[in-house]
Formats: structure tokens, C-alpha cells, sequence
């Protein structure tokens, strides 16, 4: 009861498995609303030990969405390792992958069917996914990290990484690291060394967190806890643990995981794209912009920005047009005027039109353009479809069976969207189908590839 308290207790868990051997989440009075308050009591009766009696572990117990069932995990998982489970934040079950990459791997993991809990947080950290063991679903087996090209470039990430490594390993973390390269340009050999690492680590067992002993801890001879190893318990007392199940808890170091690394180039180097250049200058004129007399220097300017930033669409010349002639806006007259004189470049064969795109007649080998870092992306309207056509085909080829989300994600992620709305969606949808009806991708939405060259 609130006020009551005594030099030691024993709490005993008076909840199982059935007689099938399946353990529930009902614990009673602990499950309604405000049920963590009772647990709260519970464990802070102990002045100076608290011993806890239960017959399946903390572990045994899968993440639950009921904040005092989550509680009483935690409690229980605290009671068997000790402070060091606290590193550990309480799950988000509204956590998501934090980018393509992440994703990608999230799926390929399911598909295997592991539970994946995206964003763990431990002692102040993130892993990007948390492999639950299949045997004990409250537990991990495995902390997968998905390292990017930019990683690789920085070296103040790599020494922070290395300290935050080894603080991970001493909680009794696993890790294995997936560069994004390896991923993407080898994906079949980058899978394979995956499921072996996975595999491994589940045959080792869950994780469990790990601490130096307290002090008067007994310890055995092989470093796990002996049987009057005492813990710190809620209450705030220091104590021994008895638990039905058993064992001792063992910690476990980082896997350690031999094979073939094969070198990769920090930067893709897609000879099919390039950075964006927009134009920029300005127009000194007697004639303002939507005049007649304004169009022999607006012609020039058209060719000017055509030439550097063609195929572009014709909202762009309008907007660049007005720029040179610091105008801060443009209405019907200047539309017009641009209007006029793009297509008396293009009657001139200088020029030549697609829709609502201008480029040079003979110009340059077409690539797909990236925003230049710091620029702001063009909007998908903006790009040429045979721009984005290009992107799309020369992605699907870099991985080779790739879904169709995943390919809409990086052909976003090329062209700096961070976020894929209807428009963008809808319109790279109908890029795909176009593609599959011109022969320049097969497969089917679930794996996608590039006809081989005959």
C-alpha cells in the first residue's frame, strides 16, 4: 500500500502461459487506464532490496502499445540485467525509416519475415533498425546500420561513429553496416551477407544489456553474474534478483563477421547526369519587356538561357526573361512577347520545341539534371519527359530488380523531392507505364529491370 514500506520484498508476477505455453498481455488491474501507477507502488515498497519472481522473462514480451504493460516489461527486463536495459528508449510504434535507403532494407527484412522496429533509441543514440528475434519478439537480435556515400567522405563522422560503437557494444549490442553503394550497386551479394549476418546473430541468441559489476557483486568465472550479484531496483535500493527462469544474463560484444569487401567509389559516376545550371544575368534595355521593341534583345536572351538550361520548359524562359530585365512579376503582355519570340526562334531552326519545352536544334547529348547543392528542385512539370525518362531508365539499370517504390523513391531522392506528393507520384507512374509501352523497361512492379542491348 502508498506509505508502506519494508526493508525487503518480494514480488511475485502472478501472470503466465496458458496451458498451450502462449503468453498474453492481460495482466489484470496493470492493463487499464493508469495501470503503471499500481506497478509504480509495487516496486517502491523496498527500502533496500526488492526480489522479483517470475516465470518468463521481460523479454518473453513483445512490445506493447499499453504504457503500463510496456512499463512492466521494462520493469521486469531491468530486474534480470540490471540499469544498463534503461540506455534503451521506449519504443515508437509510429517510428519510420528515416530515408530510401532504410526503407529498402526494412522491406527486403519483412520479406524474410523478420520484425523490424525502425529508429531505436539506446543511450542517447539511434540505430536505423532493430532486428527482433523471432523466439523472443521483446527482445533484439541484431542493430542494422545503413550508412550512405556521404558517410564515407567525413571524417569526423567516421571518429564519432567509432566512439559511438563502441558505447553500443558495451550495452550488449550486435551491429552489422550496410553501405548504401554496396546496396545499390551490388544488391544480390549485399543481401546474401545480410541473411548471413542475421542469421548468425539469431543463432546467437537476443541481446541482453550488459554493465561492469557493481561493487560486492559475486562474479563467476566465465564474467557473467554470479548468484548474490545485486541490482539497482526502482525503489532505489540496491538488491538480488531471483528469477523463475533462471539463468544469468550474458553480454555480447560487436558480430564479428568475415567476407570480401569490394571497393566502391565514394560518388556514383553516372556519365548520364549533371548538375543543373540556371541562367543568370541581366539585360540593360531602353525597351521594357513586353514591348515590340524589346524582342530583338529578348531574342537573344531566349537563345542564351535556351542554351544553358535547354530543354527548358517555357514558364522558366518567362521567369528568367523577367529576371534580366528586373521585372518582379509578369503578366499577359510579357507571356506573350516570350511566347512570340521562342517560336520565331524555333520557325529559325536555332531552336526546336516538344510541348511546353525549348531546346537547342543541335545541342548537347541529353542528360538528367540533380539540383546543384543548396538549389532549390525544379518542380516535376519543369523537367522534360524524356529528362525524366532518362533518370528513371538509367536508375532501374544501376539496381536491377528494384519495385516500382523503390524506383520512384530514388528517381525523387536523384532529383532532390523530399517528399513525394500526388503529382509527383501520378506523373512518375505515367513516365513507367510509357517506358514498359516503349520497351525500355520489363519486369513488373515488384522488380524492375532494363532490357539487355542486342
Amino acid at each position: 500500500m502508498q506509505g508502506d514500506e519494508r526493508d525487503v520484498m518480494i514480488m511475485s508476477v502472478g501472470y503466465g502461459r496458458d496451458e498451450h505455453g502462449k503468453l498474453g498481455l492481460n495482466f489484470g488491474p496493470i492493463n487499464k487506464g493508469g495501470g503503471w501507477r499500481r506497478l509504480n507502488v509495487a516496486v517502491t515498497r523496498a527500502r533496500y532490496r526488492m526480489e522479483v519472481v517470475a516465470s518468463f522473462r521481460g523479454t518473453n514480451l513483445a512490445d506493447s502499445p499499453n504504457e503500463s504493460v510496456q512499463h512492466l516489461k521494462r520493469y521486469l527486463e531491468y530486474a534480470e540485467s540490471g540499469p544498463a536495459v534503461l540506455a534503451a528508449d521506449a519504443v515508437r510504434f509510429d517510428a519510420e525509416p528515416d530515408n530510401p535507403f532504410e526503407e529498402s532494407v526494412l522491406d527486403v527484412l519483412q520479406g524474410w519475415g523478420y520484425t523490424v522496429q525502425p529508429q531505436v533509441g539506446v543511450a542517447g543514440y539511434r540505430i536505423d533498425l532493430g532486428l527482433r528475434h523471432p523466439e523472443l519478439p521483446g527482445s533484439y537480435a541484431l542493430g542494422i546500420e545503413c550508412d550512405g556515400a556521404m558517410y564515407h567522405s567525413s571524417r569526423a563522422a567516421r571518429d564519432r561513429d567509432r566512439l559511438r560503437e563502441q558505447i553500443l557494444n558495451g550495452l550488449g549490442w550486435r551491429l552489422y553496416r550496410i553501405w548504401g553503394t554496396d546496396w545499390y550497386r551490388g544488391r544480390a551479394a549485399a543481401e546474401l551477407r545480410l541473411r548471413e549476418a542475421v542469421e548468425q546473430a539469431v543463432a546467437q541468441g537476443p541481446l541482453t544489456a550488459t554493465l561492469p559489476a557493481p561493487r560486492g557483486a559475486d562474479r563467476s568465472s566465465d564474467g557473467t553474474a554470479g548468484p548474490g550479484a545485486e541490482t539497482r531496483s526502482a525503489g532505489g535500493g540496491t538488491g538480488r534478483v531471483a528469477t523463475a527462469a533462471g539463468r544469468p544474463a550474458t553480454g555480447s560484444g560487436g558480430l564479428d563477421i568475415e567476407h570480401e569487401r569490394v571497393p566502391v567509389e565514394v560518388e556514383a559516376d553516372r556519365e548520364w547526369s549533371a548538375e543543373y545550371r540556371a541562367s543568370a544575368f541581366t539585360v540593360s534595355s531602353a525597351y521594357e519587356l513586353h514591348t515590340p521593341e524589346a524582342r530583338r534583345e529578348l531574342r537573344n536572351a531566349l537563345a542564351r538561357i535556351i542554351e544553358t538550361e535547354g530543354p527548358v520548359h517555357e514558364d522558366l524562359l518567362v521567369q528568367r526573361a523577367r529576371e534580366a530585365w528586373g521585372v518582379a512579376r509578369a503578366g499577359n503582355r510579357i507571356r506573350d512577347n516570350v511566347r512570340q519570340v521562342a517560336q520565331t526562334l524555333v520557325r529559325s531552326g536555332l531552336v526546336t520545341s516538344g510541348g511546353s519545352f525549348f531546346d537547342l536544334a543541335e545541342g548537347s547529348v541529353l542528360k538528367a539534371r540533380r539540383p546543384a547543392p543548396g538549389d532549390t528542385p525544379r518542380k516535376i512539370s519543369y523537367i522534360a519527359p524524356a529528362e525524366r525518362h532518362l533518370a528513371l531508365c538509367e536508375l532501374a539499370a544501376e539496381c536491377p530488380g528494384m519495385s516500382e517504390d523503390e524506383l520512384v523513391k530514388q528517381t525523387c531522392d536523384f532529383f532532390g523531392w523530399q517528399r513525394i506528393g500526388k503529382d509527383i507520384r501520378a506523373c512518375l507512374a505515367a513516365d513507367i507505364a510509357e517506358l514498359y509501352r516503349q520497351r525500355r523497361l520489363e519486369g513488373g512492379p515488384g522488380r524492375i529491370g532494363v532490357p539487355a542491348m542486342g
